[in-house]
Formats: C-alpha cells, structure tokens, sequence
C-alpha cells in the first residue's frame, strides 16, 4: 500500500447521487488515480465509477484480474487508423450505454498516458471520441454526459526519476524504446511507493460553463474550448506542496514562494531529488535535475499561469 501521509475527497454541494457523470482527471499513477477516485466516491457515500484502461496493461496477466474486480473497460492503443477510429466509435457508444443505460459513471484520464513531466492537459481527441457516438448536436450530447474534472494531487511521484531517461530523450529529440515489464515496474512502484500527502477534489461539473459555449457551431473550435476549460478547473483545484514552491523557486533562483516552505523543508526536497537522481545514475546530468525540477514546479506554473 502507498505510504499516505494524507488523503482527502472534496465532494462539492452539487454532486448528486441520482446522477451519472464522466469524471475526467489528470493522469499521474497507472493504477492509484482510478482507485483513489473510486475510494472517494464509496467513502463518501456515493457509487463506484467504471473504470477505463489502456490495452496495452493487458500485456500483465495480474492486470487483468484487476480489471475484472474493478468493473474496467477497454481502451485500444496503437491500433492502425481505420481500425482506431471503429475502435474510438465503439468506446464512445459503450460509454453512452454506461451512462445511459446502466445508470452508472465512468472514469478516463484526460490524455493517453500519465504525465509524465507533471503538465496536465487535456488531449481534444478524448472529446472527438466522446460525440463520436453524438445522436443530437455536439452541444447538447456534451451537457447530456455531465462532464466532472477530477483533479488528483500527489505530493511525491514515486516514479519521478524512473522517467526522466524518456523525459531526456524526448527532449533531446530522440525515439525512447521501453524496457520490458517497464509498465509492470512503474504500476508497483507507484503502488507501493512514497506519494506523501494525496489531495482529490471533485470539481464543478462543466455544464455551467460549455452553456456559455453554445454559440460555438464549429466543431473542433468548441471541443478544443471545452478541453481548455477542463485543464482550468484541473489546474486550480490541483493542491500545492511544499515541493511545488521549492522546484519552482530552485529554477529561477528566486524566492518568489518561500512564504510557503521552510528552509528544512527545502533542504530536506533537495536531498529527496539527489537520491531519485543517484538511483537512476543521472546525480551529475544537469538536464535531468532540471527536467526532475520542472515536473515538480509544472503544476504551479499551470495554477498561476506562468510560462
């Protein structure tokens, strides 16, 4: 079990219990940012959501036991393009008889893969699948499915430095090929790993805002408006430790946030970055202390909009 130095669930005054909703999160753990979000709704009173998850999980064998206690579907990754698009239009209709027809709630992540370098943001082909099943107006089909932004805050990624060798060559311009059982080790690390203190807050469902959206007609104008709007609410729900500041702080050799950390809490974060580094051989690479530092400052950049 993660060691949880804090675990919190804010449900806000309009989540409804007689209502179905597309929760749609940041992506951080393979594993734990489902099953956070589903101890969270049953711990507070409310009825477990399915579950999606990527195919290519399935190459585990224990992952697949998981996926049948956790009532999971079935995501296709890395399909050739016709078959991708009858797969996209086949998720999209499973999704509408979920909500529809089940009368139960689902959870996807808002991208394809976690963010690794600690930037959420929505990819629009999660919505271009979602209306791919649209028997009205797009509009109307996206207020039918009440969007509800999820937004997970972990204090501590256990696999930080596990990625950084992908995180470097994808800024280096270079093709990183995985290891085998990669996945495998990165679902037990985050499982088993360090997070530190773990806030989840329910947002406000989108409804409200994508209403404002309806004299959008074009659309990829209105997905791309809708996706923007997700990342927002994800973004300043997202709760900031210590470790945020400090990153931040670190790279621009400043002190603009250090009403928010102690001067122990800062040492002991760099001592905390040396170790990650040493246990993946980059302690003297400067670009990966940087990239380490970035993941961890991203989520405040995103919150108060700084480039």
């Amino acid at each position: 079990m993660s060691e949880l130095g804090y675990y919190h669930a804010k449900l806000l005054f309009n989540f409804r219990k007689n209502k179905q909703y597309v929760f749609v999160s940041n992506h951080r753990d393979i594993v734990l940012d489902s099953a956070f979000i589903n101890y969270g709704l049953i711990h507070n009173g409310f009825d477990g959501c399915e579950i999606a998850i990527g195919s290519n999980l399935l190459q585990i064998p224990w992952v697949k036991d998981l996926v049948r206690l956790n009532r999971s579907f079935v995501v296709q990754r890395n399909l050739p393009n016709q078959e991708m698009l009858a797969a996209s239009i086949k998720l999209s209709e499973y999704i509408q008889y979920v909500l529809n027809e089940k009368k139960q709630s689902i959870w996807i992540a808002q991208r394809e893969g976690r963010a690794k370098d600690g930037n959420d943001k929505t990819n629009p082909g999660l919505l271009k699948m979602f209306v791919l099943s649209a028997k009205t107006d797009l509009f109307q089909h996206l207020m039918n499915m009440n969007i509800m932004p999820v937004s997970i805050s972990y204090e501590y990624d256990p696999c930080d430095a596990m990625k950084l060798h992908e995180l470097m060559a994808k800024a280096n311009g270079e093709t990183y090929i995985k290891k085998p059982n990669e996945d495998y080790v990165h679902i037990l690390t985050g499982i088993q790993g360090l997070k530190g203190n773990v806030k989840l807050s329910f947002c406000t469902p989108l409804n409200k805002k994508i209403s404002k959206l309806s004299a959008i007609h074009n659309r990829n104008e209105l997905l791309k408006n809708v996706a923007q709007i997700l990342d927002e609410e994800i973004h300043e729900n997202y709760q900031l430790w210590p470790n945020n500041y400090i990153s931040y702080d670190v790279l621009n050799n400043s002190t603009t946030y250090s009403a928010h950390y102690t001067e122990k809490e800062k040492n002991d974060f760099l001592d905390y970055l040396t170790k990650k580094l040493q246990s993946v051989d980059l302690e003297q690479n400067e670009q990966a202390r940087k990239i380490l530092l970035e993941m961890y400052a991203n989520p405040l950049k995103n919150k108060f909009k700084l480039a």
